[in-house]
C-alpha cells in the first residue's frame, strides 16, 4: 500500500513538473507572438521620407535667446516636438567638413579621410582641396569634384543600398564640401553655388542633373540676379529688444554689384543663400515620386549661420540675429513642403549643427581686450633657422596649414635622424613663441585622440594651440603658394543642437550631448537598414 502510494506521488510530482513547464512555454510563446505583433503593429510602416538639414554655425544660445521670434512651424516645431540633444559631441573637430563627415559617416576621420576640405599636399607644398578628382567634370562649374575622398559608407549611401535604386537621394548646400558629404557616393545628386559662376554647380560623377538646377541657370541664374539682391534686416530683427538703439536707428544693408569680385562668396555667407537653397529644395521635393515602401527618399540640406565675414563691424549681433530669423521663415517653408510630399507615408525630420566656417573677427580696440598676432610664415622661418643651427643646411619646415607645422621628412631620412626626436625639438621651439599656449607632436596628439579625428596621411608633425583673442595672419608662402588661412582664435565652447522628428520618437531630451558618431546608426535603426560600414557607436534612440 505504501508502495502504491510512493508511485502515485511520484507520478502527481511529475505531472505537475510537465504541467508546469507547459504553462512557462506557453507563456513564452504567447510573449514572444505579443511582442512580434507589437513590433510589427508599430513598426510595420517605415518612413517614406528624410530631411535631413546640416547648419553650419548653429548656437543654441541664439536659439533660446530668439525663441520668441520663431514662426510656429519652423524652428519652434523642432522645440516642441523633436526628440533632442543640447550638444553635439565632435570631439576635437572644430571645422564643418569633417563633422559632417563624422555625422554622416559614424566615425572620426582617421577612418573616414576627410580632416578638412583644404589639405597639405607635401609633395607640391601647396593646400589642396581634399575632393579633387580629375576622373571627373564639373557641370557649371570648373572644379573636378567627388566624393570618391571618403573611405567608407555614408548614411545616404546605405539608404541607396537599401532601396536599390527605387529611392533618391539629393544634397543641395552652399559649397561642394558638405553637398558632397551629404549626398555620399551613390547619391543621385549633389548640388552647390560655384562663387566664380555664380551658378548651381554639380559633378558629372552623379548620373543626375535635377531640371530645377538646369532650369535655374539657364533661364534665372543667380549671377544675372546678385546686382539686385539687397540683405537688410527683417522687421523681427529690428524690434529685438537687446539690440543696441544704434543698430535700429542705422540698420545694416549688404549688397553684391558686379564690380565686387568676391560678391559671390559674399552671397555664400549671407543668409540669402539659405533662402536660394531652399527654394531649390522645395522645387525638388515636389518632384520626387513616392516610392511605395521600397525605399526612402532623402532631401539633404546643408544651411549657412557661420558669422557674416563681410560684416562692417565686429559687433555682428544684428546680423547673426537676422540670419536665424530668416532662417527660421525658410526652415517654416521646408517643413511644409516635407508634409506635402510625405501625404502618403510617414517623415523624419532631422537638423545637427556643425561647427562654423567662417573666421571670427577681433573685437574693437575701444575695448582693449588683449590679443595679438601670430604669423605662421615667421614660425615657419624660426623654426627652419633654429633646425639649421643644429642640424645643419636645408629646408627643414616644409609647410603649415591650420595650426599645423610639416616637416621635410625625406631630408630628415637622408639625414638619417629620427623624425621623432626633430617632432620634440621642433615642438619644444614653438612651444617658446609669443601666442603659443601649447605645442605637441604628433605622436602626443594621436595618443590623446580617443574618437579618432586625427588622419596622419594630412596631419602635421607638430600641432599647435594659439592663444584665445589672438589674430593668426593668412600664411601665404614663396610663389604664391598657400600655406593656411587667418582668423581670431576662440576657445569658448559654442553648443551645437541636435533635433529628429520621428514617429518613434516624442519630445524627448536624448541627453545633454550626443555623441556625433552615433547619429548615423541611430537614423539607420530609425528606418530599419545597417549602419555605415565604418560606424563606431551604437545607436542612441
Amino acid at each position: 500500500m505504501d508502495q502504491n502510494k510512493t508511485i502515485l506521488s511520484k507520478y502527481n510530482n511529475k505531472r505537475c513538473l510537465i504541467c508546469g513547464l507547459l504553462t512557462v512555454v506557453a507563456s513564452c510563446v504567447t510573449s514572444a507572438s505579443a511582442s512580434d505583433v507589437g513590433y510589427s503593429a508599430g513598426q510595420s510602416k517605415r518612413p517614406t521620407l528624410l530631411v535631413n538639414i546640416v547648419v553650419e554655425g548653429l548656437d543654441g544660445q541664439y536659439l533660446g535667446l530668439l525663441r520668441d521670434s520663431f514662426d510656429h512651424n519652423g524652428f519652434s516645431r523642432l522645440m516642441s516636438s523633436a526628440a533632442y540633444a543640447d550638444d553635439i559631441d565632435y570631439g576635437s573637430v572644430s571645422n564643418s567638413v569633417a563633422a559632417a563627415a563624422m555625422l554622416q559617416t559614424g566615425t572620426g576621420a582617421s577612418v573616414h579621410g576627410i580632416p578638412a576640405e583644404l589639405v597639405y599636399d607635401a609633395t607640391t607644398g601647396r593646400l589642396a582641396d581634399i575632393f579633387t578628382d580629375e576622373s571627373v567634370m564639373g557641370n557649371f562649374t570648373q572644379l573636378p569634384v567627388s566624393p570618391k575622398a571618403i573611405n567608407v559608407s555614408t548614411l545616404s549611401d546605405e539608404i541607396r543600398i537599401d532601396g536599390a535604386g527605387v529611392a533618391k537621394v539629393a544634397a543641395f548646400a552652399p559649397n561642394h564640401g558638405l553637398a558632397l558629404i551629404l549626398a555620399g557616393h551613390a547619391g543621385n545628386t549633389a548640388a552647390w553655388i560655384d562663387a566664380k559662376s555664380g551658378k548651381w554647380a554639380t559633378t558629372t560623377w552623379y548620373q543626375e542633373t535635377p531640371k530645377e538646377i538646369s532650369s535655374r541657370n539657364y533661364n534665372n541664374p543667380l549671377s544675372a540676379r546678385l546686382d539686385t539682391i539687397r540683405w537688410v534686416p527683417t522687421s523681427k530683427t529690428l524690434q529685438l529688444p537687446w539690440l543696441p538703439d544704434s543698430k535700429s536707428k542705422y540698420p545694416f544693408t549688404y549688397t553684391y554689384p558686379a564690380k565686387d569680385v568676391e560678391r559671390g562668396e559674399a552671397f555664400k555667407y549671407s543668409p540669402l543663400v539659405n533662402t536660394e537653397i531652399t527654394d531649390v529644395a522645395i522645387e525638388y521635393l515636389t518632384s520626387l515620386v513616392d516610392t511605395q515602401g521600397k525605399g526612402v527618399n532623402v532631401l539633404n540640406v546643408g544651411y549657412q549661420l557661420s558669422p557674416y565675414p563681410y560684416a562692417r563691424t565686429a559687433d555682428a549681433r544684428a546680423e547673426i540675429a537676422d540670419a536665424y530669423i530668416r532662417l527660421d521663415a525658410d526652415l517654416s517653408r521646408l517643413f511644409k513642403a516635407a508634409d506635402a510630399a510625405s501625404a502618403g507615408g510617414d517623415k523624419v525630420i532631422m537638423l545637427s549643427g556643425i561647427p562654423a566656417t567662417a573666421p571670427y573677427r577681433r573685437d574693437d580696440e575701444q575695448w582693449r581686450i588683449p590679443w595679438g598676432k601670430f604669423s605662421p610664415l615667421k614660425a615657419m622661418g624660426l623654426l627652419n633657422m633654429y633646425l639649421m643651427a643644429v642640424h645643419g643646411n636645408g629646408e627643414w619646415v616644409k609647410g603649415y596649414n591650420d595650426c599645423q607645422f610639416y616637416l621635410n621628412r625625406q631630408l630628415i631620412k637622408d639625414k638619417n635622424l629620427d623624425i621623432a626626436d626633430l617632432r620634440n625639438e621642433a615642438a619644444s621651439f614653438l612651444a617658446q613663441m609669443s601666442g603659443v599656449v601649447k605645442a605637441e607632436t604628433l605622436e602626443e596628439a594621436l595618443r590623446k585622440d580617443i574618437a579618432g579625428n586625427i588622419n596622419t596621411t594630412y596631419a602635421g608633425d607638430v600641432l599647435i594651440t594659439v592663444n584665445p583673442g589672438w589674430e593668426i595672419e593668412p600664411a601665404t608662402g614663396r610663389g604664391g603658394k598657400a600655406r593656411g588661412n587667418g582668423g581670431i582664435e576662440r576657445a569658448a565652447s559654442v553648443q551645437m543642437p541636435f533635433y529628429i522628428i520621428a514617429p518613434e520618437l516624442g519630445n524627448i531630451k536624448l541627453g545633454a550631448a550626443i555623441d556625433a558618431r552615433a547619429v548615423a546608426p541611430s537614423v539607420c535603426r530609425l528606418l530599419r537598414i545597417r549602419s555605415p560600414g565604418g560606424a563606431s557607436s551604437s545607436p542612441v534612440f
